[in-house]
C-alpha cells in the first residue's frame, strides 16, 4: 500500500512524465494576456506556507520568466526569488490532465495552477 502511494505521488508530481507531455504547450507559463499576471495574481509561495490560495499584493510583485508574480509579503517574494523552481507551478500552470490528453488549457489558479490539481488526482 505504501509503495503504491509513493508511486502515485511520484508519478503525479511529474517526475516520470514523458518529455513530450511536459512540452505540450508553446508558452512556458500561463500568463493573463491583459494583466501579465501568472496564476491570476495568487501568491505561489502561500500554497506551501499557508496551505491555501491567497492573493498577492500589487506592491509585492516580481517579474520572472515573462510573467508578473504577486506575493503576500516580502518573505514570500524573497523565497520565490531565491528558489523559483520550488514554487512555480509544474507544467507552467497548465492543467496536467489536459496535457496528458494532448491538449493545453490553464489549470485552476486557485489550486496553484496545476500543482494542487496534480495532487488532487491521488
Amino acid at each position: 500500500m505504501a509503495v503504491a502511494a509513493i508511486f502515485g505521488l511520484t508519478f503525479c508530481s511529474g517526475i516520470f512524465v514523458p518529455a513530450a507531455l511536459q512540452a505540450a504547450t508553446d508558452e512556458r507559463t500561463v500568463v493573463n494576456s491583459r494583466t501579465g499576471l501568472a496564476i491570476s495574481g495568487f501568491d505561489p509561495v502561500a500554497f506551501f506556507t499557508d496551505g491555501k490560495a491567497e492573493f498577492g499584493r500589487p506592491d509585492m510583485e516580481l517579474s520572472l520568466g515573462g510573467a508578473v508574480w504577486r506575493f503576500r509579503n516580502e518573505g514570500n517574494r524573497a523565497a520565490f526569488s531565491e528558489h523559483p523552481d520550488v514554487y512555480m507551478p509544474r507544467f507552467g500552470g497548465y492543467d496536467p490532465v489536459a496535457i496528458a490528453r494532448g491538449t493545453s488549457m490553464p489549470g485552476p489558479p486557485a489550486l496553484g495552477g496545476d500543482r494542487r490539481a496534480s495532487l488532487s488526482l491521488l
